[in-house]
């Protein structure tokens, strides 16, 4: 049950894990396969954790390793591109303005999202 409880910011275990510089990728494998063994119907917010990601402004690759992540082992559930790319550039809460998000971030996932189309 612990790994589906939100924090006070309402992000999972498994994004700290993703964001954090010392979890090795075995680690990361081994936490979603805990997710997919333990609560194997619970749908994981993938469009906030890669908002969450780019908003803290973190390195493209580690988008990209949540995006393999959700590939590989949650195919079935989807990222919703098109909320995650109007959050990030929408000129009322435009996160690159107030200077949380830089410009290769939302350029990265605006390839990406172009790429699943």
């Amino acid at each position: 049950q612990n790994l589906i409880t939100r924090d006070g910011w309402g992000a999972l275990p498994l994004l700290y894990a993703i964001w954090s510089d010392n979890v090795p990728s075995a680690i990361l494998q081994f936490l979603v396969d805990r997710y997919l063994t333990i609560c194997p119907d619970h749908v994981l917010d993938w469009s906030g954790m890669v908002q969450t990601l780019a908003k803290a402004n973190a390195s493209p690759w580690k988008i990209q390793t949540l995006l393999d992540m959700q590939q590989a082992s949650y195919p079935r559930q989807h990222i919703l591109w098109d909320a995650v790319i109007d959050n990030l550039t929408n000129f009322e809460g435009c996160v690159y303005r107030d200077g949380r998000a830089n410009p290769q971030s939302i350029r990265f996932l605006i390839e990406r999202s172009v790429s699943k189309r």
